[in-house]
Formats: C-alpha cells, sequence, structure tokens
C-alpha cells in the first residue's frame, strides 16, 4: 500500500499524464482507474496500475458520495439484480427529519425494455435480504 497508493495521488505524475492526456482530447470529467495486483510467474506479487481508463466515475467514488447521504447508524447495500426484478418502489428513497436518506432504494441505472440488469443500492440500520443469485 505505501509503495502502490502514492502512484495515484493526485498531485503525482500518473494523475498529471491522465490529466494532459484528457485535456488534449478535449475531456473535461471524471476519470476511473481500474488497476489490479497480481502474481508473477515467479510468485511475486506485482501492480498492474492501468486495465482500464473510464470517462466515469468508479463505484468505489459513487459509494463514498452516497454514504455522505445517508442518515447516521444506516449501512449501505449496493447490488447488482435483474432488471425484470426490479420494481417501481425500487426507486422511493425515504429520507429522516434531517433531510437524510434512511429507508426505500434507488435506481443508479436506467431501466429500459432492453436492460438486462440494473444497480439497486438500499440504506439501512440492518442489511436487507440480497436479491436472487444471478444465474
Amino acid at each position: 500500500m505505501g509503495d502502490t497508493l502514492p502512484r495515484y495521488a493526485a498531485e503525482g505524475a500518473i494523475a498529471a499524464d491522465l490529466a494532459g492526456w484528457a485535456a488534449g482530447h478535449g475531456y473535461e470529467g471524471p476519470l476511473g482507474i481500474d488497476a489490479y495486483l497480481y502474481r508473477d510467474p515467479g510468485g511475486e506479487i506485482a501492480l498492474r496500475p492501468f486495465c482500464e481508463i473510464n470517462p466515469r466515475y468508479t463505484m468505489g467514488r459513487v459509494a463514498l458520495e452516497l454514504r455522505r447521504q445517508i442518515a447516521p447508524g444506516c449501512n449501505l447495500l449496493f447490488e447488482i439484480i435483474k432488471a425484470a426484478h426490479a420494481t417501481d418502489g425500487d426507486d422511493a428513497p425515504e429520507f429522516d427529519a434531517n433531510g437524510r436518506w434512511c429507508g426505500g432504494s434507488l435506481l443508479l441505472t436506467e431501466r429500459r425494455p432492453e436492460t438486462h440488469f440494473v444497480v439497486r443500492v438500499t440504506p439501512g440500520r440492518t442489511l436487507p435480504r440480497p436479491a436472487e443469485p444471478l444465474s
């Protein structure tokens, strides 16, 4: 962690290179970097610093921002469910007296006739039962 995370610092070389590349292509917006650790042929842990660069926020960033909006003491469940299992009640957040999200759920992706899966986020004091497995 001490070696890897500083590579992605906002003031670091990777961020500067990405910002320059994005500006050169006229892009202004979020960039999500997917990276991973793996074992090399010698069995050592190695870093692949980029496997994808996406012009959107990462799900970790979305979760962090949503966490700031939920009521104290609530947790947050992210699920990918079959679109056919989503209902109108799945897109009805509930708020406490302070305007913090405390119940109901929210769909983070659109439901269209061709949509197969959607992302549902649910806050609560106890974890809701997960949707049926995606098989």
